[in-house]
């Protein structure tokens, strides 16, 4: 007859699982109680048996060679039943639960049966003390009296060993808890304390780090030691730093305080402390827990940035340019005195300004997106024009850095203005005086060129060698003089928006196939080759075709001038995304690269003994650049020391 499942069945198997005891190995204390149940009973054998869902499970059997045996067979099952009874089976045979049981009818051919329930002290019989025997018999009432002691003692062996376990469990927690802790000190930059509330602050604990804070190892402030932290504590912060602790346990705060230290070497050095109180259940203070630190390097790192934070105001005060402090909403946040002398507001006029309330609306969306340049997080330098309070316009070269210096990290723009009238009023009387005298100079020129010409071809007659010679040399050098006018004239029209463009759609091919043939006296000039490779045959562009030659002539005659006899000149046409780039690269030694920032500045020429020897104005890319850019065109370059040079100028592809 199999037994029924206790009421509390769900509750009684957590309880028994808590224990942690099934499938553990056998152990003395238990095989030794089932041998002194064996004895009393005078039987063959004796089990402590524990009771699982499908199962019962043996801690110790003494007398059969068991580990196990089916709960639906187990006398122990029926014991289960009756927590406060011991069940006792007489003859097997005769008890209808058990006449038919395996154990009964088959090997071992059990007859009789005692179980004692254990019981543990919420009231749950997790398994039985039993024992057995092959023969009917009966006990008396001590050996039942005796057997119960024995089952007590089991159930409290059992819970000893969970106690043991759990307490092997929390040990080994509180060890990693402990390893923890000291890991987590030892990588903290300063020292953990607790201490008493007195004068001395008597540490009860205090990290080995105190060493590295103090020069002090932890042992000389511990306890009665005749070292304290008031002692190494500068005499004009002791009475500040009991104070602000007072105050903070008082109120049940932690406290947040900085000071100096004297170190074991004798140097002072600035620490930062924080702690609170530790109080019992009644409010009354126990210790104080806390932590120290070095600060030394943050004290002397807001000392530098003062000291340097008063320069660069020095600087800001008394720079020769002006500088002003921008939001990026254009708000007005600081201005220096050359900019306020410059543009006419007082300070507190222009912090109520954007700064295009000074800029012409002409040029509001320029500057928009000038200042809208995420990626560089700078602008400039570029020429605008300010407007003065008066009225009057100010021409400026402004650049400007996006900074964070607010306090909510907001960025603004810190930007430089230059007041350039000054220069922009030389440079008017240069290029009028050049004008003029390029003007001036244009029609004599031209006389004493001509009369030179021909004189040298011998049409007013033969004339001597060395004469010959002579006028040969004036006459190169007032072809010279006239390309340097004429260059000169150029450039004039173009920066006052005289000249005038043709711009018609022309096959690009065919164009650069021009300027190869007119240039070609600069190759055979230099022996060197034009060579066109990559062409886009179909590309065509909308250009003054006269201009752009103009700009094909200096990139050839550059490049010609500037190769190695014998060398290659390459021609490239190519088409990328709507724009037709037009490349022309030669192998010579390449641009010196402080001199690339300059390329297209007016006069520009490399300031190398060779360059110098080659001819030129110093005005044809200058010139190049401008007629590119009025032509709605671009104009760039690429070299590399010793590798060459490549100037490209690009266009708009027509349809």
């Amino acid at each position: 007859m199999i037994a029924e499942l206790p009421d509390n069945e769900i509750l009684r198997l957590k309880a028994l699982h808590d224990l942690a005891i099934l499938d553990t190995p056998r152990e003395q204390s238990f095989d030794d109680i089932a041998q002194i149940a064996m004895h009393l009973c005078d039987v063959p054998i004796a089990v402590v048996s524990l009771i699982d869902r499908d199962r019962q499970w043996f801690k110790s059997c003494i007398g059969l060679d068991a580990a196990e045996t089916p709960r639906d067979i187990a006398f122990c099952a029926h014991a289960i039943l009756m927590p406060s009874d011991i069940l006792v089976v007489e003859d097997a045979t005769k008890d209808k639960r058990f006449a038919d049981n395996e154990l009964v009818v088959n090997s071992p051919y059990i007859r009789f049966y005692a179980g004692v329930p254990l019981v543990n002290e919420e009231g749950f019989a997790l398994g039985t003390l039993c024992v057995v025997d092959y023969r009917p018999r009966v006990l008396s009432n001590a050996q039942l009296v005796s057997l119960r002691a024995l089952a007590r003692q089991v159930m409290h062996l059992l819970e000893l060993k969970s106690i043991n376990k759990s307490m092997q469990e929390y040990s080994s927690r509180i060890k990693g808890s402990e390893s923890l802790l000291r890991s987590l000190l030892s990588n903290f930059p300063g020292a953990a304390y607790r201490c008493e509330n007195n004068s001395s602050w008597t540490m009860h604990y205090l990290s080995d780090a105190v060493e590295q804070l103090t020069g002090y190892s932890a042992k000389n402030f511990i306890r009665d030691s005749t070292l304290n932290f008031n002692d190494i504590t500068h005499p004009n912060d002791v009475s500040r730093v009991h104070s602000s602790v007072q105050e903070a346990l008082a109120k049940h705060q932690s406290f947040d305080i900085e000071y100096r230290i004297k170190r074991a070497d004798g140097q002072w050095r600035h620490v930062q402390e924080i702690g609170r109180g530790v109080f019992d259940t009644q409010g009354n203070l126990q210790f104080i827990d806390g932590f120290i630190w070095d600060i030394q390097s943050r004290i002397d790192s807001v000392s530098e940035k003062r000291i340097m934070t008063n320069k660069l105001s020095q600087l800001f005060e008394m720079a020769p340019i002006g500088i002003i402090q921008v939001k990026e909403s254009g708000q007005v946040l600081d201005a220096n005195p050359e900019f306020i002398k410059m543009i006419g507001y007082s300070k507190a006029e222009l912090s109520a300004l954007s700064i295009l309330d000074f800029i012409p609306k002409n040029e509001w969306d320029h500057i928009k997106t000038a200042m809208d340049v995420r990626d560089s997080e700078r602008f400039g330098p570029m020429e605008k024009t300010y407007r003065h309070k008066n009225g009057e316009l100010i021409p400026v070269e402004i650049s400007g850095s996006l900074i964070n210096t607010l306090e909510n990290d907001e960025q603004c723009w810190w930007t430089l203005v230059k007041d350039i009238r000054e220069q922009k009023r030389v440079e008017r009387m240069k290029s009028e005086f050049i004008s003029t005298v390029s003007h001036e100079l244009r029609t004599p020129l031209t006389s004493i060129s001509g009369a030179l010409s021909l004189i040298i071809n011998n049409m007013l007659g033969a004339i001597p060698d060395k004469a010959q010679a002579m006028l040969e040399i004036a006459y190169k050098n007032s072809q010279r003089l006239s390309l340097l006018i004429n260059d000169l004239l150029d450039m004039e029209k173009l920066i006052a928006g005289k000249m005038d463009f043709d711009l018609n759609i022309k096959a690009v091919y065919l164009l650069v196939q021009q300027a190869l043939l007119e240039n070609k006296m600069y190759a055979d000039k230099y022996a060197v080759k034009y060579v066109l490779r990559d062409i886009s045959a179909s590309a065509a562009i909308n250009i003054d075709a006269f201009r752009f030659q103009q700009i094909m002539s200096n990139f050839l005659s550059n490049a010609a001038k500037f190769s190695p006899p014998q060398s290659l000149v390459d021609i490239t046409i190519s088409a990328n995304e709507g724009w037709v780039r037009i490349s022309v690269r030669d192998y010579g030694s390449g641009i010196p690269e402080e001199f690339k920032s300059r390329m297209f500045q007016k006069f520009s020429q490399a300031d190398s003994s060779d360059s110098r020897q080659k001819s030129g104005t110093g005005l044809g890319l200058a010139i190049s650049k401008e007629l590119a850019e009025r032509m709605g065109g671009k104009i760039g370059f690429e070299s590399e020391s010793g590798k060459g040079s490549c100037f490209y100028t690009e266009f708009r592809q027509a349809q």
